[in-house]
């Protein structure tokens, strides 16, 4: 019996940056936006002769990409930074000059209410949140979806190497690995180790789901597993720290294979120009939707 491992990217910011022509960009100037006080509105130029553009850029982002020393460390290149109040400390200090663009130094100067300064540089906030449209980051690509998932790549586990996963993660930004014992929950691990620490959540870190009855099942305090409301929520709610890559090993006799949904590349309807799903996407980011999990029987007995 064959099981696979499917790992889905959210795509990081900076695969899709270029620093190669960030230099032409220039910022003209940077304020608070009056109506909602959330986010700080960069106005920015590709050349002097060129209309200027703008940008909203969320207080929340800001101050996770503070580079002061409380929030980064810089020997390792990592951010110190505890997501779980990160709202609580995107509020500005009480002064006038809370958010200031120093048009002689090129940065941007935010003072926080906890005391935290930061200061961002032109080039960065060029760099980290403006798409160059130039770049040959998004040439490696390749967008898919329910139609065209089958024709992804495989990984057989014999060939399996880590260059071999970066270059589908990067490319498709789901990595499938035949081969691993479907019968030993250990192979799946091992194979888990050898591309990242396991992420552990408040729940432990590496749950077993099988095809045995459900008396025969670890039993798990998760909520997720329940009827019990929880209320609005991500992923993350059940993590330590947000998740960075999110894996799903299952096989098609499964125990719970009917809760797996369709795989979707976030990416292709992103990027997908007159992509027919505008309106289900607006109406499920701006409605709220009550529903619950149940478990039931179905015609072939499973749960």
């Amino acid at each position: 019996m064959q099981r696979s491992l499917l790992l889905g990217m959210r795509w990081s910011l900076e695969l899709m940056r270029s620093t190669s022509t960030m230099t032409k960009l220039r910022i003209i100037g940077a304020e608070l936006e009056k109506q909602s006080n959330d986010c700080v509105l960069i106005e920015y130029s590709k050349g002097v002769s060129e209309d200027a553009h703008r940008i909203h850029v969320p207080l929340v982002w800001l101050r996770d990409h503070s580079r002061d020393s409380s929030s980064y460390n810089w020997n390792t290149n990592q951010r110190r930074c505890d997501l779980t109040g990160i709202f609580e400390r995107s509020q500005l200090a009480n002064t006038k000059d809370a958010v200031r663009y120093d048009t002689d130094e090129c940065v941007l100067r935010i003072r926080w209410h906890d005391g935290v300064k930061s200061v961002y540089t032109a080039d960065d906030l060029m760099t980290w949140v403006v798409a160059n449209n130039d770049s040959k980051a998004n040439e490696l690509l390749e967008l898919w979806d329910q139609s065209t998932l089958k024709r992804l790549p495989n990984i057989p586990l014999s060939n399996f190497t880590l260059e071999a996963f970066v270059t589908s993660f990067v490319r498709y930004g789901v990595v499938s690995v035949s081969g691993v014992d479907a019968c030993n929950p250990q192979p799946t691990r091992d194979l888990c180790e050898r591309i990242a620490p396991i992420h552990s959540t408040f729940y432990g870190d590496f749950w077993i789901f099988g095809s045995q009855g459900n008396s025969q099942q670890e039993n798990h305090e998760d909520t997720a597993y329940g009827a019990e409301a929880i209320g609005p929520h991500t992923d993350g709610t059940y993590f330590e720290q947000t998740p960075g890559i999110q894996q799903e090993n299952h096989e098609d006799t499964a125990y719970g294979a009917e809760a797996i949904g369709p795989h979707t590349d976030g990416t292709y309807f992103e990027q997908t120009p007159g992509i027919q799903v505008c309106y289900q996407m607006r109406l499920l980011t701006a409605q709220t939707i009550v529903h619950f999990f149940k478990s039931y029987i179905s015609l072939n007995g499973k749960i």
